[in-house]
């Protein structure tokens, strides 16, 4: 290494090197480390050589290079436009699980084929009871019929049945009737069924062609067309649901003989 190179090396080492002349005369700048009473922080700047007063830390500037992240323009547009989208997307789904939930569904209500529980048949001028009764002593078919009725709910809560009407009429006139106030309910998310005994009774006086069909000693098959009507009111989420519904059923009105077919 040359002398010169040497020289200004040690001249560096001296901490009185920094000089400034003005006017003929020299200032000489040394560094000189705060202290006092007064409030100091570490300059950030000087790598823990120095420290600088906190009243003047605002008026500091500081130098950031060019690649830094922070001068980088930001994207408020598409950060803006993502945001909303992904508003959009939570309220829908959320809007679609309240939906899914709570919107009420049709309960599917259905009728099975009914049953005949007994039959009696009264003869003309018949003298054992109930055939001793006014409206029956001409005659008279007397049958207790059970009408099962099938329940779907597909609702997350409970299908409470409000109401269930029947009706049973023969060649038009009523024959039978039976009306039920909250008779049970179905649970959620099941199904269920539920049968209502229901007397009927035909007598001479609605058709006594019918009636004479159905006498023991009667040719011919004992074969009766009745028509079932009923009305079934559903209540989920507050609102009542009305389902009607109409069936046609041949039924064997001989004692010995209980088939039961029905048709749309």
């Amino acid at each position: 290494m040359s002398e010169g190179k040497l020289a200004i090396l040690e001249e560096m080492e001296n901490p009185n090197f920094f000089e400034e002349k003005k006017g003929g005369a020299s200032t000489i700048s040394e560094y000189e480390e705060f202290q006092g009473r007064e409030d100091y922080t570490n300059c950030p700047t000087c790598q823990g050589i120095g420290r600088v007063a906190r009243k003047n830390l605002n008026e500091l500037v500081a130098l950031v290079p060019a690649s830094d992240d922070r001068l980088k323009p930001r994207n408020d547009k598409r950060n803006l436009f993502i945001g909303g989208m992904v508003v959009l997307v939570v309220c829908g789904l959320v809007g679609g699980l309240a939906i899914f939930f709570l919107l009420p569904r049709v309960v599917m209500v259905s009728m099975r084929t009914p049953s005949r529980d007994s039959v009696i048949v009264c003869p003309q001028n018949g003298t054992e009871p109930p055939c001793t009764e006014p409206t029956n002593a001409h005659g008279a078919v007397l049958m207790n019929l059970t009408v099962p009725l099938h329940l779907d709910n597909c609702n997350f809560r409970t299908g409470e049945i409000s109401a269930v009407d029947f009706e049973i009429l023969f060649g038009g006139v009523i024959i039978g009737s039976n009306k039920l106030l909250k008779p049970g309910h179905v649970n959620s998310r099941s199904e269920g069924t539920f049968n209502t005994t229901i007397p009927a009774a035909v007598t001479s006086k609605i058709n006594p062609y019918a009636v004479e069909a159905c006498q023991p000693d009667a040719s011919g098959p004992h074969l009766m067309v009745i028509h079932f009507e009923i009305t079934v009111n559903v209540t989920v989420h507050d609102t009542v649901q009305q389902t009607a519904l109409q069936q046609y059923c041949y039924i064997n009105c001989s004692p010995a003989v209980s088939d039961i077919t029905c048709v749309l």
